[in-house]
């Protein structure tokens, strides 16, 4: 077959048509997030200053934590059972509602922690009224269910929705934001927007597909609990890394530290975004492809899952040599002359999108499938365990340059034991035979 004749059967198959639908409108949506990063960090970290920047950052990496309560491993496992029965109304339903009635639980727990943080620690009582707007986040993450859209994939939703709200909080930014001081109004410009996408998607969940919170059992919340707890502790290993570390190093160390960290790691975080749109798209496909012919699909699913592998570690490795490369150019071009030590942060976080690419890879688009939620849950735990103990050592003598070390050591780790597992193990993957060869 030419290469045009296989270009044009791919363009005619009803599935690459949907992947490509999805992919497309997560790519809007990432791209996005990318030009709105790029248009508005400039601007709040010269416009708030270091030390008002390291706040927020702060305040973020503390809520962000809690998110993760919230979302309690739901953008898979969730997902995971939509797209298993997306054309069973009834189940889905009910699916819907356990999963939000769990997530409401669990954030009525994390507003009552803030309140409580903020009151009687004098470091979070300074700046309460940032904390408790950026609990709009959660918010958001309950009445916004992006695990619903990526279940049924529908994600051109997700893109139409995100888009409007950022367009909000763009313009805003650039209206009310004009000193130091309003760092503050910041954190409520991100509040208002939260609500804002909640309230649309809430009405448009139903008028469209009606779905809504209904009545259900004691027995169906118990069972999301127990389908979501080994996900959970991957996604709370995983913030660990992401959203804690710079939370500790503002209490090892001082807001200043923070603000130099993050404008570097949000840098980084970018280039991630671009990876994460791949898995993210590719993910309801290979829960499909497991579900519905073990055997006929073995081949179809490991050659799908390769070529998944070498397209990260393209975008990884050109990541990593454009930010190296770049550093110096994005500093002074972003952040301007006060944080010249930013330079440092991405050039050693440059290895990171690709270690985070093919990390996720092996985990949650080739375990997580198959419903090994269990052994990622240790393998991303091993390295949250080991990020924490390195912290209170690498933060005291190296700075944030030792929070940078530890991130590249943690994402190193959990490559060499997904590796470990699928070696030893045999992974159990004899399910669709890929066994080792989904590595060759």
């Amino acid at each position: 077959m030419s290469f045009f004749s296989r270009i044009s059967s791919l363009v005619k198959n009803k599935v690459w048509q949907k992947l490509f639908e999805n992919f497309l409108s997560l790519t809007v949506l990432q791209g996005l997030s990318f030009a709105i990063e790029l248009l508005t960090l400039p601007y709040l970290t010269r416009t708030l200053g270091v030390y008002n920047f390291g706040i927020i950052s702060f305040a973020l990496a503390f809520i962000m934590f809690l998110q993760i309560v919230t979302e309690y491993g739901f953008s898979h496992s969730g997902t995971r059972a939509i797209s298993k029965y997306r054309d069973n109304n009834e189940k889905l339903q009910k699916i819907y509602s356990s999963i939000n009635y769990v997530k409401i639980i669990l954030s009525s727990g994390c507003l009552l922690a803030i309140i409580i943080i903020v009151n009687v620690y004098e470091r979070f009582k300074q700046d309460s009224m940032v904390f408790l707007l950026l609990f709009g986040i959660i918010i958001q993450s309950i009445f916004f269910p992006v695990w619903y859209f990526r279940g049924i994939e529908k994600m051109r939703y997700i893109a139409i929705f995100d888009f409007i709200s950022k367009i909000f909080l763009l313009t805003s930014i650039f209206f009310f934001i004009k000193s130091e001081s309003d760092y503050v109004i910041y954190a409520l410009l991100v509040f208002i927007r939260a609500i804002l996408i909640s309230v649309i998607t809430q009405i448009f969940l139903v008028k469209k597909y009606n779905m809504r919170l209904k009545k259900t059992s004691f027995k169906d919340i118990k069972f999301q609990f127990t389908a979501g707890f080994f996900l959970f502790l991957v996604y709370l290993s995983t913030n660990v890394i992401n959203n804690l570390n710079p939370f500790i190093l503002g209490f090892l160390e001082d807001y200043y530290s923070v603000g130099i960290f993050s404008a570097g790691y949000k840098v980084i975080q970018m280039f991630v975004l671009i990876i994460s749109l791949i898995t993210t798209t590719v993910f309801p496909h290979i829960v499909k492809l497991v579900k519905d012919d073990e055997d006929k699909m073995e081949l179809k699913t490991t050659k799908f899952i390769r070529k998944v592998l070498v397209l990260i570690l393209v975008i990884g490795l050109l990541s990593l040599i454009f930010l190296f490369v770049s550093a110096d150019i994005i500093v002074k071009l972003f952040f301007g002359p006060s944080y010249k030590e930013t330079v440092n942060v991405i050039r050693l976080l440059s290895f990171a999108p690709l270690l985070i690419g093919i990390g996720h890879t092996l985990t949650l688009q080739v375990l997580v499938p198959l419903h090994y939620d269990s052994q990622v849950a240790i393998i991303y735990g091993s390295s949250a365990i080991l990020d924490i103990l390195l912290c209170f050592i690498f933060i005291p003598l190296y700075g944030y340059i030792g929070l940078c070390i530890i991130i590249l050591i943690t994402r190193t780790l959990i490559i060499i034991l997904s590796l470990i597992l699928i070696r030893r193990r045999d992974i159990k993957l004899n399910l669709l035979n890929l066994k080792t060869s989904i590595l060759s």
